[in-house]
């Protein structure tokens, strides 16, 4: 499979548990597409997801199941596993996002190199960066809460995003230790009949017979 994203407009906007909503109506398995990651703004209105597909096509269809009806699925190459699954409280994040009308594999390559060296020289910790395979995309996500010091910092630089937005880290599936408990049905155990002896009457009263 490969790595697939995208950045959706969300109206109205949602909230956290809308978002499990959302993968509970995409039709994940149908389209075997793996959903890794939401990134969801603060304000609700826009979100970042991160997929695992075989094609672009397989994640359109999940993001049309959704209602979505804007933005586009970028095939990404990824840097940051997946690793351990965010708490249910989400995890803080900064979303960079550049957007360039004129791809250029060597341009691109010279700007993440001096996006990643301003932003460690700050202080700022990159979790995870999204690259389109066609050069015209690049995201960062920035741990923490803090977008205009990650803005003002790249700008200091010359390197002007995009855009910029708080968002926070979800997993768009049940923690696996809920999800574990919801996939098993309630086991009874069956008694088998040899085993059920009826009680044993009172003194002097025959057992019935």
């Amino acid at each position: 499979m490969s790595d697939f994203f995208s950045v959706q407009p969300l109206t109205p906007p949602i909230d956290r548990s809308g978002v499990r909503r959302l993968a509970r109506h995409s039709c994940l398995d149908i389209h075997q597409v793996h959903w890794l990651r939401s990134y969801l703004a603060t304000s609700g209105e826009q979100m970042l997801c991160w997929y695992q597909a075989h094609d672009s096509e397989s994640v359109r269809l999940v993001l049309r199941h959704q209602g979505a009806t804007e933005g586009s699925v970028w095939h990404a190459n990824v840097s940051g596993g997946a690793g351990q699954e965010p708490t249910d409280d989400g995890t803080d994040c900064v979303v960079v996002e550049f957007h360039f009308d004129e791809p250029d594999s060597k341009r691109m390559a010279s700007i993440k190199t001096a996006i990643l060296t301003t932003l460690k020289n700050a202080g700022h910790s990159v979790s995870r960066t999204f690259v389109s395979n066609n050069g015209a995309r690049l995201v960062y996500l920035v741990v923490g809460q803090n977008e205009v010091a990650v803005s003002a910092c790249l700008q200091s630089a010359a390197l002007t995003p995009t855009s910029v937005w708080q968002c926070v880290e979800l997993s768009p599936n049940l923690p696996k230790r809920f999800a574990a408990h919801a996939a098993s049905p309630t086991s009874v155990r069956s008694t088998p009949d040899s085993a059920i002896r009826p009680p044993t009457p009172p003194a002097g009263q025959a057992r019935p017979g």
